[in-house]
């Protein structure tokens, strides 16, 4: 069994132990999605096994207490997230979901606010705007990233 496996093996076992609230705080969900991405990947750089040789520990010391989660493994789950997420990104050029949403939102939020102000003199109703076309372009780009599998 590769090792891969392994660790969707064990999250399907975290998931039916765990309560919702410590499911909630893991985010279970996010670490399959990784693992699954990872799982194609895996051969093409060497460092992809070291985080996911660290998840499988700490994925090991949480089966071993029998689902109760400690903040210090919670802890420990959202730094190999955070440097799994960065190594996806700067290595294989995968961007997280929802990346080009709230990005995108916030600038239109920003230019309708600007333009707004200048052309009609209604700040709100050129932010409201400005956050409609931001969100509209930002949900074409997730799909177009979605659809190409650049997506995390």
């Amino acid at each position: 069994m590769s090792p891969h496996e392994e660790i969707l093996r064990d999250l399907k076992l975290l998931k039916r132990q765990l309560d919702i609230e410590s499911m909630r705080k893991i985010r279970i969900d996010l670490y399959e999605n990784i693992i699954i991405r990872m799982q194609h990947l895996s051969g093409e750089v060497h460092e992809c096994s070291d985080y996911l040789d660290n998840l499988k520990i700490v994925l090991d010391d949480i089966k071993q207490s029998r689902g109760r989660v400690k903040r210090s493994q919670i802890k420990l789950l959202k730094d190999i997230r955070k440097n799994l997420t960065k190594h996806l990104k700067d290595h294989h050029d995968l961007i997280p979901r929802g990346q080009y949403l709230s990005r995108s939102t916030v600038i239109g939020i920003i230019a309708g606010l600007v333009f707004g102000v200048i052309a009609m003199e209604y700040a709100l109703v050129g932010s409201f705007f400005g956050a409609i076309i931001g969100i509209a372009i930002g949900s074409k780009l997730d799909s177009d990233a979605r659809q190409k599998g650049i997506e995390i």
